[in-house]
């Protein structure tokens, strides 16, 4: 089906691993490339260097490797913006930094994280396969509450049926 297709240039959000994405959002990225062919559990046991790590990988076995370039602030830009300004804002510029926890990504929401990512943090994956509007979303259930369109069940057991 369409919306289970992931493909180059879908967006994607990562968030650390014991963190909940509800409240500390994540890191906003784009799939660059993907690997035709699944990766076994022991294949990912020795990319990974532990039998432990391919588990919480892939705990039911082959899974896609999905290569996703993070999305990264424009320090330059931030560095013009402090210096352009008072300098008591530059103070409160510094300050927030040093309890920015960021880590330079962007993020798809203003909490501040509660650590920093650095290189080796495991993060889970959120990609967006379709967007729809919620006028997208009433429309069928309006059809189908007035009798317009059939239900969304018979149709899909239809299908379904040899």
């Amino acid at each position: 089906r369409a919306a289970t297709e992931v493909d180059i240039g879908q967006k994607v959000i990562l968030t650390p691993l014991g963190f909940s994405s509800a409240e500390v959002g994540g890191i906003v990225g784009y799939i660059e490339s993907l690997e035709p062919i699944p990766y076994t559990t022991s294949t990912l046991s020795e990319r990974l260097s532990s039998k432990g790590l391919a588990t919480v990988v892939s705990p039911r076995g082959s899974a896609y490797q999905v290569n996703v370039k993070l999305q990264r602030k424009d320090m330059k830009k931030l560095r013009k913006e402090a210096e352009t300004t008072s300098q008591d804002y530059g103070q409160l510029a510094r300050q927030t930094a040093k309890n920015d926890n960021s880590g330079g990504y962007i993020w798809n929401n203003r909490s501040n994280p509660p650590i920093a990512p650095r290189e080796g943090f495991l993060l889970s994956s959120q990609i967006t396969t379709r967007v729809q509007t919620p006028i997208q979303m009433l429309i069928p259930a309006i059809k189908q509450f007035s009798g317009i369109a059939p239900p969304d069940k018979l149709i899909r057991f239809n299908i379904n049926q040899p």
